[in-house]
C-alpha cells in the first residue's frame, strides 16, 4: 500500500471490467495534501504515516480532484476512527458520499501506477458520471487496489466482468460526436494493420490483437499488441514496445505528445495519417515478432 515504496515500474496489464458498488453512508477520511502532483504523492503518505498512531493499520484512500486551471489536487487519508480525530494533528478532512460508485479493481497495482491514470480515464466517461465526483483510490492490500468515481443517483448497474460491454456499445456510450467519429477511424487503421477485430482490454481501452509478456519472476500474462483510448479532445494511442522507437518518424506526425509507451493526439486533423499508420504497423510487427519473449517495455 502507499506507506510502502510505490514501484516505478510499468507494466502491460489485465483490468477486469467496471462494477459497481453501494457506499450505503456517508465516509469522512482525514487526509494530507500532497504539495505537487503527482510527484509528491509518496511524500503525502508518508506524513500522513507520521501523524497517525504508531502502527495505525487502517486502510489507505488516495483522493484527486482537478481545479479549474486543471491542476490537480491529491490528499492521501484513512477513515477517521471518531469525529474530532484528526483537527489536532492539522489533518483535514473530507467526505466521500453515500451512493452509488462505478469501480475498477487492480491487482498487482504496485507494478501498474503508470495505467491508473488510464483507468480512471475510462471510469470519468460513463455518462452517468457525477460531475463532482473527486477520483478515489482504495488501497485494500499490498496486492488489490481499487479505483472509484461516483455516479448520479439513477446511475444503472454497470456490465461485470462476465458480461462485457461490447465496443459498439462503449462506442455509443461517448457523448462526443467527433470523438466517436475519429474513434471509429482508428478502428479502421488498427483493425486493416492486424486483421483483427477491436475488443475492450480494460475500462475503455480498444486493443487489437495480443500478445504474450512472461518475466523471470515467472509472471505472465496478455496485452493489447495495439490500441487506442479515446477521448475528446485528447486521444491516447498505446505503443508498447516505447515511443522512443518511433522519435524520427514522429517528428513528421504533426501536433503531439508522448510518454513512454502512450502518444497523445488532441483529433486525428492534427497529424498526418499516413505517418501514424507507418508507426502503428511498424509497432505491431515488432510487438508479433517479439510474443512470449517481452518481458517489459523496451
Amino acid at each position: 500500500m502507499p506507506f510502502l515504496h510505490l514501484s516505478d515500474a510499468w507494466f502491460p496489464q489485465y483490468i477486469d471490467a467496471m462494477e459497481t458498488i453501494e457506499l450505503k453512508s456517508d465516509l469522512h477520511l482525514i487526509t494530507v495534501r500532497a504539495e505537487r502532483f503527482p510527484e509528491g504523492i509518496q511524500e503525502a503518505f508518508d506524513e500522513l504515516r507520521k501523524r497517525l498512531p504508531a502502527g495505525d493499520g487502517r486502510m489507505p484512500y488516495g483522493i484527486s480532484k482537478p481545479e479549474k486551471d486543471g491542476t490537480i489536487i491529491y490528499r492521501a487519508g484513512v477513515e477517521a476512527a471518531t469525529e474530532g480525530e484528526g483537527s489536532a494533528e492539522g489533518l483535514e478532512r473530507v467526505t466521500l458520499r453515500s451512493g452509488t460508485y462505478a469501480t475498477v479493481t487492480v491487482s498487482d497495482w504496485q507494478n501498474k501506477i503508470h495505467s491508473l491514470s488510464g483507468i480512471f480515464d475510462g471510469l470519468l466517461q460513463h455518462p452517468q458520471l457525477d460531475p463532482a465526483t473527486p477520483c478515489i483510490e482504495v488501497y485494500k492490500s499490498r496486492s488489490e487496489l481499487v479505483c472509484m468515481v461516483r455516479m448520479t443517483g439513477n446511475a444503472t448497474k454497470i456490465k461485470r466482468k462476465d458480461d462485457r460491454m461490447t465496443v459498439s456499445a462503449f462506442l455509443a456510450s461517448i457523448k462526443d460526436e467527433q470523438t466517436r467519429k475519429e474513434s471509429r477511424a482508428l478502428i479502421g487503421i488498427m483493425k486493416r494493420i492486424s486483421g483483427k477485430r477491436p475488443k475492450l482490454w480494460n475500462a475503455g481501452t480498444i486493443g487489437f490483437d495480443s500478445y504474450h509478456y512472461r518475466y523471470d519472476s515467472g509472471r505472465e500474462g496478455d496485452c493489447q499488441v495495439i490500441g487506442f483510448y479515446p477521448r475528446k479532445g485528447k486521444i491516447t494511442i498505446y505503443l508498447m514496445d516505447g515511443t522512443a522507437r518511433y522519435a524520427t518518424l514522429l517528428k513528421k506526425l504533426g501536433t503531439h505528445s508522448t510518454s513512454r509507451v502512450c502518444l497523445y493526439i488532441k483529433h486525428l486533423r492534427d497529424i498526418q495519417l499516413p505517418v501514424l499508420e507507418q508507426i502503428l504497423q511498424q509497432s505491431y510487427t515488432h510487438i508479433k515478432s517479439m510474443d512470449g519473449q517481452m518481458q517489459r517495455v523496451l
